[in-house]
């Protein structure tokens, strides 16, 4: 299930409170001290951390060694479904529970496999619930970007337990962050260069400078995490094996979610260097394996859903940052998406990932 266009599920990464791009009235929408609800006086929620747009991340009080992510896409959804079938938008029929649970099931499944092949050291555990919220109407203007298509002060949301990361308590620790290169204006021979190379593997004996890479992967959180790696032996081999163990899953068909802050992080444990994957996991999305299929449709000049543009365009920014960081570092392995090679590349292939420009 893709994380976009299937019901209900979400993307997103584990952000610090305010950080850029996240307005004061977002981040006071989703702030719920004042609302009058049962929820809300027994668990006293108080608001962390917005993550990616989706996840919004609450510590509780009484448990302190928890945080409680609110899947706001999921409360869409189940919106969405109860107008679609006639019923009220806080219900919850036999058949939704259903849709919702086997989703649940499966991401579960999924999310083990993960932790499975990276180490329980290296993933937080974390457990999914389907809980009744309380909704406002500011939250439901976020969540719909505008007027919702209902009023109601409750829904049906999945929430994330799971155990706060000491290395984030402590506020020492570096992440690693994918970036868009599609947000901004880029030159486009580069674009072309560099995505062909790393994603596509034109010029296997050539490689792409440390520049140009992070030129293209603009997040300062990859270059501040580039820059310390070449400087630091032990946070380079840090590095270099999550890069290894991040190419090994991707082969399996599974992609991480690298676009949040605080999703990847890196820090010192004593006198070592380790990591952690707090946020990384790509709910609701087996994208890699179907990414080569949305490029072909692209070869036929058919046109893609937004969903579809949306999910390559994550692909593609994770495979340039995992290949480019195995490059850089000399890393074995690569992730290889298109196995026939640079003939599936399109040559408008910016233009229609491009964010902030709307497509025909």
């Amino acid at each position: 299930m893709n994380a976009e266009n299937k019901s209900p599920s979400l993307e997103g990464g584990f952000l610090k409170p305010k950080p850029a791009g996240l307005s004061a009235s977002r981040m006071s929408a989703f702030n719920v001290d004042a609302i009058k609800h049962d929820f809300i006086r027994h668990y006293k929620p108080q608001l962390l951390a917005m993550g990616g747009g989706e996840h919004v991340v609450y510590e509780i009080p009484e448990h302190p060694g928890i945080v409680v992510k609110a899947v706001s896409r999921s409360i869409r959804h189940t919106i969405d479904w109860n107008i679609q079938h006639g019923k009220s938008p806080d219900s919850l029929s036999e058949d939704l529970d259903k849709i919702i649970h086997e989703y649940l099931s499966e991401d579960a499944e999924r999310f083990q496999k993960m932790r499975d092949h990276y180490g329980d050291q290296h993933v937080l555990n974390q457990k999914q619930f389907l809980v009744k919220l309380p909704v406002t109407a500011e939250i439901l203007m976020q969540i719909y970007k505008g007027k919702p298509p209902v009023e109601t002060n409750e829904a049906w949301g999945i929430v994330t337990v799971q155990r706060k990361s000491v290395a984030v308590q402590e506020g020492k620790h570096l992440a690693l962050v994918s970036g868009y290169s599609e947000a901004k204006p880029i030159d486009l021979k580069v674009y072309n260069t560099v995505t062909k190379h790393l994603v596509f593997g034109e010029n296997p004996e050539k490689k792409t400078g440390k520049n140009e890479f992070l030129q293209m992967q603009w997040s300062k959180f990859l270059s501040d995490l580039v820059e310390q790696a070449a400087l630091d032996e032990g946070l380079r081999d840090s590095l270099k094996e999550f890069v290894h163990q991040t190419i090994l899953y991707t082969e399996k068909g599974e992609i991480l979610d690298l676009a949040g802050p605080d999703n990847v992080v890196f820090y010192r444990n004593g006198n070592q260097w380790s990591y952690q994957l707090l946020d990384a996991f790509n709910s609701g999305g087996t994208l890699a394996t179907e990414t080569k299929d949305v490029i072909q449709k692209i070869g036929r000049k058919e046109s893609l859903t937004p969903e579809e543009r949306a999910d390559l365009r994550n692909v593609l920014n994770y495979v340039r940052t995992i290949n480019g960081l195995a490059e850089l570092f000399d890393v074995p392995g690569r992730i290889n998406i298109a196995p026939n090679g640079v003939k599936d590349y399109p040559s408008n292939l910016f233009e229609l990932m491009r964010l902030g420009k709307k497509k025909p």
